[in-house]
């Protein structure tokens, strides 16, 4: 058994869980398409926030909620990134170095979650970016950039 499944109890049902589960298969049908639709409008939100928010990049996500975000041009360390978020955009998002090395630079954000809630965080992480001081030249090309661009 999978420590990690275990820990988090994924592989426990509870007695409603079966019943729910076949519920949703037999008639959730109008409400998956109904979030489907409301995440596409999230997805949308921002990225028409996100073209107005210098240094961070929207990786296109491909029928999912977790939406790829690339602060590289923001040129912070792994750290300093999850300070700058959680601190001064008031941000809670996975960081992508927990991925492996490919990951530093990016976060991964969640938006299954209420418009105006991503609207007000978009607006937080706006109102950061325009305050921080620059620390490279931004116009750099990061197709080849190493771990040691970020320590």
């Amino acid at each position: 058994m999978n420590i990690e499944n275990s820990r988090l109890t994924v592989n426990k049902n509870n007695a409603f869980a079966n019943v729910a589960m076949e519920a949703a298969y037999r008639d959730g049908e109008s409400w998956l398409d109904a979030v489907i639709e409301y995440l596409a409008g999230n997805l949308i939100l921002l990225e028409n926030e996100l073209a107005h928010i210098s240094g961070v990049q929207l990786i296109k996500p491909e029928g999912t909620f977790l939406v790829w975000l690339d602060f590289r041009e923001l040129v912070l360390s792994p750290d300093e990134l999850t300070d700058f978020l959680k601190f001064k955009a008031r941000w809670s998002i996975t960081r992508g170095v927990a991925f492996g090395d490919e990951g530093i630079g990016f976060m991964r954000l969640n938006i299954a979650c209420p418009r105006l809630k991503l609207k007000q965080a978009l607006g937080f992480l706006s109102d950061a970016v325009s305050r921080l001081s620059p620390k490279k030249d931004h116009k750099h090309d990061h197709k080849n950039d190493h771990k040691k661009d970020y320590e």
